[in-house]
């Protein structure tokens, strides 16, 4: 999923996940971060165990493996936010796991045409239309406790939800 920073992307993400979660299904984000705090939360929402047979803490490489042993056997969904800012050794390691049949979710601001992970399918969040974005505003404001002039702030927001959060509440 691409969309202009604030256009839901991440919320997206998290309704996702929980829904997958609420229904059983084994999920794990990848959030940016290094290669070694990014598989360890995945070994964390997966349930594995970042230490070898001697206790002592996996090297990256050893984890990738492990997950993807576990992977190969389970089902399970990889939903990775902020695509573009996972290092490049584990994008290139998606890519392998995308390739043997895994599903993934990945979102980012934009769509680098050479990046190898961004050969997905791809769906475009687009602006809300104006209707959409008055009713985000008045659900917001409501939410608060205030009373505003949605159609006025509307078109400041240009069609964007987060954008319109932020105006609402400012305007508090």
């Amino acid at each position: 999923m691409t969309g202009e920073a604030d256009s839901g992307k991440s919320n997206l993400c998290e309704a996702i996940a929980q829904s997958l979660k609420f229904e059983g299904l084994p999920v794990a984000t990848l959030a940016p971060g290094t290669a070694k705090e990014i598989l360890l939360g995945v070994c964390e929402d997966l349930g594995i165990d970042p230490h070898d047979e001697n206790e002592k803490p996996m090297s990256v490489p050893a984890m990738r493996n492990e997950l993807t042993a576990h992977l190969k056997s389970r089902s399970c969904f990889l939903i990775c936010d902020n695509l573009p800012q996972i290092p490049v050794s584990l994008r290139l390691w998606l890519d392998k796991l995308y390739i043997a049949g895994q599903s993934i979710l990945g979102t980012g601001k934009n769509k680098p045409e050479k990046d190898v992970i961004f050969k997905l399918v791809n769906l475009d969040l687009e602006p809300l239309q104006d209707k959409e974005i008055i009713q985000l505003m008045n659900k917001t404001a409501h939410d608060l406790g205030i009373e505003i002039n949605a159609k006025e702030l509307a078109q400041k927001a240009s069609g964007n939800p987060g954008v319109a959060i932020k105006l609402v509440k400012e305007f508090n």
